[in-house]
């Protein structure tokens, strides 16, 4: 009987029909903790400008379950990353605001095929959307420092920058990382 669930969530992990189990929310909750490690301890910042690889769990999240998922882990991540370990100021509600689309953008790009075009597109949609546009906005309302126009201009480096990282690292990512994990994940 035991093998028999354990084809049963083998096929319908492969149909893409993801369940929400108890071993979902595991894996899901284990990549929110892993996404705030990545953001709040290993990531170069200015107060307006950062460099992280914060990205990772959240594709990885939008390959396996989707933008739902995706977006919850971005969002979650920001909101108990902002609130445990704060960053040079208060909690803001914009930048949950923004992990939350670009967790939807991951998982409209890369959920189904993480082919070169979509990596690409995921990465510089996100980047421009939310990374550029949206969080320039945020800081402009929050900081007293520059304006908008002023902070689009000093991130626009940062934009570029990060969606080549991106591409690059989600490109590996769902060459080699990712099914490990699906192997992993269906063998639970």
């Amino acid at each position: 009987m035991l093998n028999q669930e354990k084809n049963s969530k083998n096929k319908d992990f492969k149909k893409g029909k993801k369940l929400f189990t108890l071993e979902t929310f595991i894996v899901l909750a284990l990549l929110v903790a892993i996404e705030v490690i990545l953001t709040r301890f290993f990531s170069l910042k200015q107060w307006n400008l950062r460099f992280s690889f914060g990205f990772i769990p959240v594709v990885i999240a939008a390959i396996l379950y989707g933008p739902i998922a995706s977006a919850t882990v971005a969002a979650c991540s920001d909101f108990l990353g902002a609130i445990l370990f704060p960053m040079g100021g208060a909690y803001f509600p914009g930048f949950t605001i923004t992990a939350f689309i670009s967790g939807i953008i991951y998982g409209l790009f890369l959920h189904k095929k993480q082919s070169l075009p979509n990596i690409v597109g995921a990465a510089v949609v996100t980047q421009f959307i939310c990374g550029l546009v949206m969080n320039s906005y945020w800081l402009s309302i929050i900081s007293s420092k520059s304006t908008f126009w002023g902070l689009i201009s000093v991130r626009s480096i940062q934009t570029v920058v990060m969606s080549i990282v991106i591409i690059s690292v989600t490109y590996v990512l769902s060459k080699t990382i990712v099914p490990i994990i699906k192997k992993a994940i269906v063998i639970m």
